[in-house]
Order: structure tokens, then C-alpha cells, then sequence
């Protein structure tokens, strides 16, 4: 069974695509967004066609206040010519915690710490589904 399936027998596929390129500089963007709920958050992966790592801060935001989750260093070239995509969730939160259940008011947020560079891509891929 997929990772973080069996506990919520998901019914329906939840999934997001976040791209981030120079021009959005640091700033934080949501990854997850206003999804049906209640819904599951399995997986964040992400491609770096920049030749740095990059590190990303996971956020949750609960409309009032948002609130860092954790942290991960994405891999210059990870998902790139035959690499693998990089783990996000698995490496930004503790090895206890296998996914994010979502609430009716709860947002993910991921930023950067370094802009991309001028003409790359860090991807943000993030799946879940409902249950």
C-alpha cells in the first residue's frame, strides 16, 4: 500500500503543483491551498534544475497566525537528467510524523532561502487525497 495510505483509506486524489523561479525571490507560497476536507497531505516532492541546494521551510498557517513545521536542503539537480525528486515531508518533519491532515482552516506554506536562479526551477510537487 502507498505511503501514508492505510491509516485514512483515501477515496479521492488531492495533488498540487507549485513552481518557484527567480522571480518570486523568498517569499513564501502555498502548497496546498484551500482543499476538500477533510484531506491528507502524503507527500511533497520537489525538482531542482538550479546547480545549489536550496533549503525549504515548511509552514502551516491557520488564517492567523503561520507556524514553521520544519526544514529540508533540496539537492542541486535533484529530479533533474535521472536523478530522483527529493522528499520533502520525510526529511522536513520528525520520522514520527507521516503526513498532514488537513482541517477546514490549515494551510501549507513553503518558502525558500535563496532565490532560484535567473533562468532554473525548484518544483514543488505535493500529494495527498481525501477520505
Amino acid at each position: 500500500m502507498p505511503f501514508g495510505l492505510k491509516d485514512f483509506q483515501e477515496i479521492g486524489p488531492v495533488r498540487g503543483f507549485t513552481p518557484y523561479t527567480n522571480a518570486d525571490g523568498t517569499a513564501a507560497k502555498s502548497i496546498w491551498g484551500a482543499k476538500p476536507y477533510p484531506s491528507r497531505m502524503d507527500s511533497i516532492w520537489a525538482c531542482n534544475d538550479d546547480v545549489i541546494a536550496h533549503v525549504v521551510v515548511l509552514w502551516g498557517d491557520d488564517g492567523s497566525t503561520r507556524f514553521r513545521l520544519g526544514s529540508a536542503t533540496v539537492p542541486g539537480g535533484a529530479g533533474v537528467g535521472g536523478a530522483p525528486a527529493y522528499d520533502v515531508l520525510t526529511n522536513a518533519l520528525p520520522s514520527s510524523q507521516t503526513g498532514l491532515v488537513n482541517d477546514p482552516f490549515t494551510d501549507y506554506w513553503l518558502s525558500v532561502d535563496v532565490a532560484v536562479a535567473l533562468t532554473k526551477t525548484l518544483t514543488i510537487c505535493t500529494f495527498g487525497g481525501t477520505f
